[in-house]
């Protein structure tokens, strides 16, 4: 049995919250498929207190993640900020790379 520092956990935000942590393009993204929210992606991200988290979500979570980080293939701290509330459809992600 893992150790619980070594069991992914889910990083959920609420509307107007952010999470920055390192993104490394490189690293498999799980896709899921669900009848209710269509498909479903699973972005694996190193936290700033280097715990290993994952930040799951759906199309518009993908293209955000995707358009700011391009085609590079080097890891990149982001921040992610959710906008409007989760499981509604107006709910929206800002995607910025941090310096």
């Amino acid at each position: 049995m893992p150790a619980l520092k070594d069991i992914v956990q889910s990083v959920k935000l609420d509307d107007g919250q952010s999470f920055v942590g390192l993104y490394d393009p490189t690293k498999t993204v799980d896709m899921n498929e669900t009848e209710k929210w269509g498909t479903r992606y699973s972005f694996p991200m190193l936290a700033e207190d280097g715990r290993l988290v994952k930040i799951v979500g759906g199309t518009r979570l993908y293209e955000a993640i995707l358009k700011a980080v391009g085609t590079t293939e080097r890891p990149l701290k982001v921040r992610i900020t959710a906008h409007g509330k989760r499981g509604e459809m107006g709910r929206d992600f800002d995607v910025q790379i941090v310096k």
